[in-house]
């Protein structure tokens, strides 16, 4: 509402239906702000479902009111213009004059406090039922070992998106405000939409009270959704392993440089034209340039640390147990492609990873065999510490920020019970090898139920399939990656 006491308004414009704009009708202009574009350049560069905004000087009856960027709004369009069948997009605001008096503040505790932005035509527009239904799974799923919520997430997309607001550091789209959620009736699938993004450094990052933290906080969440899917660490290695590909492989801060140079000069034009005098809250004046460098700065300031953490060996140690060995890690980071080397005579001709702690390798639990040439045993997995959400208000747990680990052990036990002479592991991220100390650890705990074995894998995005041509469909067509119907296809 305060738009309204500002010289500088943001505005919607709505066109006939016969003059659409870039296949738009309706589209919202906000006077430029580096720390809300540079995320939605970002989240274009990782592939992500989201708004095509775009920069331009405005003008009213020939007057320059300066450099705006435009947003095209969530609606039945944006879902045509990205090739998505007609679905159901959800607002979730209960903020400001969307405020809901007298009702819990959280949006995840109910349906009524979300509006459509689009509808599912084949349905009452009016029907929440498939809302209900999805948070009626989150609440009954919140201690059971699967993190695609009965198969709501695709969890390669949504770690994809969480790398994205770990990389941007947003923690703006909340357990009240800022929520659009797509609930899709066809592939029976909710995503996430990105709102008015941010970028802060991590280390700015704020949490519950607005205390801001001293140390990076690499796992966080804002609401109840991201709350859930953040406790399991098969998440959050695909979400740990997208983060590494965005930054070294495809590294985006690299293509936003690139862009900001390219508009350079066109951004010190237009801030020597610009009609209104723009000021920091602390009286002094930034230059479109100049906040742009900003919001650069503060991203490349969060590669290098997330690049930190990734890349560093992790707090882990070994020791001997009665019936095996202990194996803790005490860190973001997980261990990875175990090797146990063995220098004396009598060599073990196997070693089990004890999942359960019965003291017993069951028949469900993985062995790994000794290799007689080089008195070595691999065990090519890759083990996380627990993850969990703690806060000192209970009643309000989903809504603190910060993700924690805990110091968690996996157990071994080895054929005849023979013991090692060395340990070692390597980062699964830029492939390091490091030995595995010796140490007595008294205070570790067993795995959650969150928090399960899975083997070496390699990052890659979903392949495109094309369509084209006539396609002749005579029994169920279930396509289960990002498809591109070319025009003149034929069904």
């Amino acid at each position: 509402m305060s738009n309204w006491l500002k010289s500088k308004k943001s505005f919607r414009i709505k066109t006939k239906k016969s003059q659409v704009i870039n296949g738009y009708r309706n589209i919202d202009y906000f006077p430029f702000s580096t720390e809300t574009f540079v995320p939605y350049l970002i989240s274009k560069e990782m592939d992500l479902l989201n708004k095509e905004v775009e920069l331009l000087e405005v003008y009213f009856n020939g007057e320059s009111k300066g450099l705006y960027y435009a947003a095209p709004k969530l609606n039945e369009m944006f879902l045509r213009k990205n090739n998505l069948m007609p679905v159901n997009i959800y607002k979730g605001e209960n903020h400001a004059a969307e405020f809901h008096i007298g009702l819990n503040k959280n949006l995840f505790n109910n349906p009524s406090l979300w509006s459509k932005s689009a509808f599912f035509n084949q349905e009452n527009a009016e029907s929440k039922n498939d809302l209900k239904k999805f948070f009626k799974v989150l609440g009954s799923n919140q201690n059971k070992p699967d993190p695609s919520l009965d198969g709501y997430i695709d969890l390669d997309y949504f770690s994809k998106f969480d790398a994205f607001l770990t990389l941007t550091s947003n923690v703006h789209h909340d357990w009240f405000h800022n929520m659009r959620l797509i609930l899709d009736p066809w592939s029976g699938k909710v995503t996430q939409l990105i709102v008015d993004p941010s970028i802060i450094p991590l280390s700015n990052l704020k949490i519950l009270n607005n205390i801001t933290t001293k140390n990076t906080d690499l796992d966080f969440s804002a609401n109840d959704l991201s709350a859930f899917l953040n406790k399991y660490t098969e998440y959050v290695h695909k979400k740990y392993k997208w983060l590494y590909y965005f930054l070294k492989k495809k590294d985006v801060t690299v293509a936003t440089t690139n862009y900001f140079e390219n508009i350079k000069s066109d951004l010190n034009t237009i801030y020597n034209k610009e009609s209104f005098f723009l000021k920091y809250m602390n009286n002094e004046s930034s230059s479109y340039v100049e906040k742009f460098e900003g919001a650069l700065l503060s991203l490349k300031e969060n590669k290098n640390k997330i690049l930190e953490i990734l890349e560093s060996n992790p707090k882990t140690s070994w020791d001997k147990i009665k019936g095996g060995l202990s194996i803790t890690i005490d860190d973001y980071t997980p261990i990875s492609d175990l090797t146990l080397s063995f220098n004396g005579s009598a060599l073990p001709k196997w070693i089990g990873v004890d999942i359960n702690y019965d003291n017993i390798i069951n028949n469900n639990e993985p062995k790994f065999y000794i290799n007689n040439s080089s008195k070595q045993i691999k065990i090519p997995a890759v083990l996380y510490s627990n993850r969990l959400k703690k806060s000192n208000q209970q009643t309000n747990i989903d809504h603190y920020y910060k993700l924690d680990y805990a110091k968690t052990r996996f157990e071994l036990i080895t054929e005849s019970n023979i013991m090692p002479d060395k340990i070692e592991s390597k980062n699964f991220f830029n492939g390091n090898v490091f030995t595995i100390k010796k140490e007595t650890v008294i205070d570790s705990v067993k795995t959650n139920k969150f928090n399960n074995l899975f083997f070496n894998e390699q990052p890659k995005e979903k392949p495109v399939l094309y369509l084209s041509g006539n396609i002749l469909v005579d029994d169920n067509l279930v396509i289960n990656k990002k498809a591109i119907i070319e025009p003149g296809t034929i069904f």
